[in-house]
Order: structure tokens, then sequence, then C-alpha cells
């Protein structure tokens, strides 16, 4: 199962690395101060994914492009669902910490990913949540990346068709998603389903979904995992087809127990945090056929033979 932080395999090539800072070019000067116009258009979509957030590009010590630096507001910090009385459950005995960090970085790998796209000197971004002096060790690693090896590299694979369907049509898709995992998993274990779009930019399309999943019993996922992960984001992301910046899966169960799986397509990173039910169990493939309504991404094959 996944380990924190590893990445998904259908996103292994993106060749991202979760490291601190930028690349430093020793012969290089240091780059001219980013302009009004350029710190606007980063923190742009930033603004958009983290409501209240704020960005500000800073200049590597002895050159190398811009670090993004985004501030995220009071609240921001938070395991998905927590503002929604239907999602409500007892608090995680394990990974509290980092379920949270996860889901607010991947908000900042959407948003630092459209732009790098767009600033081709953006390399990396790191994020403070605000009101908090110190993070624990296992948040630390969401809270920053390398999107690009230095200023001007491609960020990985491009990804054509991001920002081609409309949200309705995604989010229509992700709605067929649900109703074949619902016919996948056992009878009565899915209670609450919410979806939550993650805009990007508006006027430019971009956004991604959040699904967030209540069901009676974690362990009723364990022999479904390639449903959940893989069917789910059927049309959706996970490889060079991905037509959506990226899709959140977040599972609660009745007990408080949690799981959760993050792509961000354009900046190549997948995330995965199983918990203690489901770490020692194969992803697999699909048991169920999920109709692509979009023409992105496909599922793996079953190996169910349904």
């Amino acid at each position: 199962m996944l380990p924190k932080l590893k990445l998904l395999a259908l996103l292994a090539t993106a060749g991202v690395l979760a490291g601190a800072g930028v690349i430093i070019d020793a012969a290089a000067g240091p780059p001219p101060r980013a302009s009004a116009a350029e710190q606007s258009a980063a923190a742009a979509p930033v603004r958009q994914a983290i409501p209240g957030a704020d960005a500000t590009l800073t200049a590597g010590s002895r050159g190398g492009g811009y670090k993004l630096k985004i501030t995220a507001p009071p609240g921001a910090l938070a395991l998905a669902g927590t503002d929604d009385r239907a999602l409500a459950a007892p608090a995680p005995a394990v990974d509290a910490d980092a379920l949270a960090a996860a889901q607010l970085g991947w908000r900042a790998q959407l948003a630092a990913a459209v732009a790098a796209e767009r600033d081709p000197a953006v390399t990396g971004f790191t994020v403070t949540p605000a009101a908090i002096t110190t993070t624990s060790p296992d948040q630390r690693p969401y809270f920053t990346a390398r999107l690009r090896s230095k200023p001007g590299a491609p960020l990985h694979q491009r990804y054509a068709k991001l920002g081609s369907v409309s949200r309705d049509e995604a989010e229509a898709q992700l709605a067929s998603n649900i109703s074949v995992l619902r016919s996948a998993l056992p009878a009565g274990t899915i209670e609450r389903i919410r979806i939550v779009p993650v805009v990007i930019d508006g006027a430019g399309g971009l956004f991604g979904l959040e699904v967030d999943i209540k069901v009676t019993d974690m362990t009723r996922l364990s022999a479904h995992l390639g449903d959940v992960i893989d069917g789910l984001a059927t049309g959706l992301a996970g490889n060079p087809a991905a037509v959506v910046e990226g899709l959140a899966i977040n599972v609660i169960d009745d007990q408080g127990r949690r799981a959760g799986w993050w792509r961000a397509d354009r900046a190549g990173i997948g995330m995965g945090i199983p918990g203690p039910v489901l770490a020692q169990g194969g992803i697999g493939g699909v048991d169920r056929l999920f109709p692509n309504l979009t023409g992105g991404p496909s599922p793996i094959r079953s190996i169910a033979g349904k």
C-alpha cells in the first residue's frame, strides 16, 4: 500500500521531488525582483484555490528562479469534511496532522503548478499556515515541493487536455464514477458523498475536484481499493489524458478512521495516506466498468472480469 508521500504509479514519470527551495546556479547573479504584475499573476491561482490565502514570489539567494511562498489563512489547515455535519465523525486516532497537511498541500500544488506553468521562473513553493508557530514532522513534507529542476525547464510530461471540460461535465463524470463505486462495494457501505470543486482559474476553466466519502466501516474498502483510487479517477485525473487539475479522495468511517489520496496532475504529484486499516492491502484493478464520459484517463483493466 502507498506510504505517505510516495508517488502514485500512474504519476511516477513526473520526476517531482519533495524538496524545499529552488535550484541554485552558482554562476548566476540574483534574478531581478519580481514585478508587481508577476506577483499578482502568481498569487491569483493561490487566492482562488485557497480562499483567504496570499502568495509572494521570492528570489533565490544566488539566482535560480523564484519560489512561491504561500500563506494560508486560519482554518485552511483542517481535516476534510469538518465543515459538514453530515460527514461528522470522531477525531482520527492516527495521521490527523498528516491528513490535514496533505489536504492543504494538495490545494497548494494545484495553484502553484498553474502559476509555474505561466511563469517559467517559478521552480517550487512553500506553504505556511497562519497562526501556527510550529508544524509537526508529519506535516512538513506536504508544505513544500519543487516543481521544475531549474528555471525554464518543463514541469514534466505535458498534459494537453487540462481545462478541456466544464465543471458540469467533470462533476457528471465523478457522479457516474461514484455510482459505479457504490455497486462495487458491499451494500450500504457508503453513507454520504460530497463533491467539492476547487477553482484555480474560474475565467480560464481550470479546477480540481474533491470527493469526501462517509462509509460505515473502512475495512469494507480493503478488497476494492482499485475501485476507490483508480475507478473514481476515471475520465478525470491520473495520467497525461487528465482533464482536471487534480482529484482528492477523502474517506471517513463511523469510527473516525480516515484515508486519503490526492493527485495534482499539472504538478505531477500523487500522495496517499491509507491509514492502518488499508495500509497492508494492494490496490489492484477495478472490479466494475467505469464509463469514460469525458475522453480523459481510462481505468486500469478489471481484475475481476466484470
